[in-house]
């Protein structure tokens, strides 16, 4: 978790194919770069993931993912992946997605995302910015799915000894 976290940058991207940032929101960050991770070597055999939910907890983090086959929707995968711009001043960012669509005559061809997406110095407070990813930009659970989980752990309450634990996660997830 410290090397997906930013503790060593080098590593996670010679681990995960991508540059961590230090920041509040490591934790998300980090889940997302394993998320990237997984659908870099799903596109290998022509598959992708969907994601079903992912967790962070104390000192680690749990995705559940599908697999799927298909080499169109294969395609997609650059679109749903960015670079964030970290300032090391005061901690905004900017997010840049990898890649970008252009429908013409009823086909659509994949084309590099546009840049750069923000100025050399932060606007807030003047500092450069740190650059990292490439993350999964996509939402990281499927609310739907976690909806109908919470709604049938709680219907068998008492056939689950960590219900309040299963539940806390669960509605936590789900607000």
């Amino acid at each position: 978790m410290a090397m997906l976290c930013g503790g060593n940058g080098e590593v996670c991207y010679s681990k995960y194919g991508s540059y961590p940032l230090r920041g509040k929101y490591c934790r998300e960050m980090a889940m997302r770069i394993l998320l990237a991770c997984i659908e870099s070597h799903a596109n290998r055999y022509k598959r992708y993931i969907v994601l079903v939910l992912s967790v962070q907890m104390d000192f680690y983090v749990r995705v559940f993912v599908r697999i799927k086959t298909s080499t169109s929707a294969m395609k997609n995968t650059p679109l749903k992946l960015l670079y964030v711009y970290q300032c090391i001043g005061c901690d905004s960012f900017h997010l840049q997605p990898l890649a970008r669509t252009v429908s013409k005559n009823m086909s659509v061809r994949y084309l590099p995302g546009f840049g750069p997406a923000i100025p050399e110095e932060c606007s807030d407070c003047g500092k450069k910015y740190n650059m990292g990813g490439p993350i999964w930009s996509t939402p990281i659970h499927d609310q739907d799915w976690v909806t109908s989980i919470l709604a049938d752990v709680k219907s068998m309450k008492e056939r689950y000894r960590a219900f309040n634990r299963i539940s806390a996660v669960l509605t936590s997830i789900n607000q």
